[in-house]
């Protein structure tokens, strides 16, 4: 008894080592993911920061990474869009079937096409170089795409504030992990936390057994950004020139536009919008960006003013359209065609499901334009 113990024993000592390397072999056969495929979230919102917002709320990742519906089979004849942005894209906090480009894939379905796949590949924080970057490593898992949808501009903006306006802008390079929650460069070390044999085990699951992950009170960040932002005592109304900033956005969009048309898509550049108005004194509570500084990661005092970043904003708008024009491409701009109050917004930059719908209608009108566009 003793002796088969100890060969199970020494069977385990040795399979262990073989098998977390088949694993790490194995993975690293895979592509980049910008989430982790058949992920599965519910996010119960606290209703006292969010009122506004319906909870609970889904996100569901498809076979792809992407935040959608699962895609056609590749034999059949259906209209193929990808959307590359920021967190006004992701529509992170909004129900996967209010957000905007859920849609735009059913207003499509319905008045266009009959099979039509919109997948979102949109994640916060992300400035133009970091998507990019996606777009280089992700486009060469599709063999067929028809329009990848930009839809960028906010995050340059905050990116530059919260770093204090350098001088010198060099292309964001954030790393492998964060762009890409599942890829084929992680790193694996000889810990059951970060072993290859638990990521596969996990990865596994997720593809079987579609396991759902509970969030509760999800919102609290945004209250405390909001008092961090209110209870400032500091206000910066001037910047220096914002040339370098505006260069490195320019560029990283056209790298997006050309990994698109490298790859044989068409690209429609929807330019994003923001809340911009004259602000009653509680309405100013709602609004919690343009920190110098970055809110998730301390305190911050100091803040740059509205029209000091609304300037900013509509620079990278009028770069955007500059940029369109001359290379023959489709564009589309929300900020004077959305109402700028908090029935379409719930912040500075993102969508309430009425916004959501205004926007996913309006792109689904321009995309057959997109389409015929050389």
């Amino acid at each position: 008894m003793m002796d088969a113990v100890l060969m199970l024993i020494g069977v385990l000592v040795l399979a262990t080592p073989v098998a977390e390397m088949i694993a790490r072999i194995w993975l690293a056969r895979g592509g980049y993911f910008p989430f982790v495929p058949y992920m599965r979230q519910r996010f119960q919102l606290d209703q006292e920061v969010l009122p506004d917002l319906p909870s609970p709320t889904r996100l569901e990742i498809n076979s792809r990474g992407e935040r959608g519906s699962e895609p056609p089979n590749q034999e059949t004849d259906a209209l193929r869009i990808l959307v590359a942005g920021g967190s006004g894209a992701e529509c992170y906090l909004l129900d996967q079937s209010h957000a905007w480009p859920a849609v735009a894939e059913r207003s499509l379905t319905k008045d266009y096409r009959d099979t039509v796949h919109v997948g979102n590949i949109s994640r916060s924080l992300l400035t133009c170089a970091s998507l990019a970057k996606v777009l280089e490593k992700c486009l060469p898992r599709y063999p067929k795409l028809d329009l990848v949808i930009t839809f960028v501009g906010a995050a340059d903006v905050v990116s530059w504030l919260e770093k204090d306006t350098p001088a010198l802008v060099e292309d964001e390079n954030l790393p492998l992990d964060f762009l890409f929650q599942q890829n084929p460069e992680t790193q694996y070390r000889w810990s059951v936390k970060d072993c290859a044999l638990r990521r596969l085990a996990i990865r596994l699951t997720r593809r079987f057994f579609h396991p759902v992950e509970h969030r509760e009170s999800v919102g609290r960040t945004i209250a405390r950004n909001r008092d961090m932002r209110a209870n400032a005592t500091h206000w910066i109304d001037h910047v220096p020139d914002p040339a370098p900033m505006v260069e490195c956005f320019e560029r990283n969009l056209r790298r997006m536009i050309d990994a698109a048309q490298n790859h044989g898509a068409r690209v429609m550049i929807v330019r994003q919008p923001w809340l911009e108005r004259e602000f009653t004194e509680e309405e100013k509570r709602r609004l919690w960006n343009f920190g110098r500084g970055r809110p998730y990661e301390g305190e911050l005092d100091s803040y740059y003013t509205l029209p000091v970043a609304h300037r900013l904003l509509r620079t990278l708008d009028s770069v955007q359209t500059r940029v369109a024009h001359e290379l023959g491409l489709t564009e589309i701009g929300l900020i004077d065609e959305l109402p700028m109050d908090f029935d379409h917004f719930y912040d500075s930059f993102h969508f309430t499901p009425k916004g959501a719908e205004c926007v996913g209608q309006r792109v689904a009108e321009a995309i057959p334009m997109a389409l015929k566009s050389t």
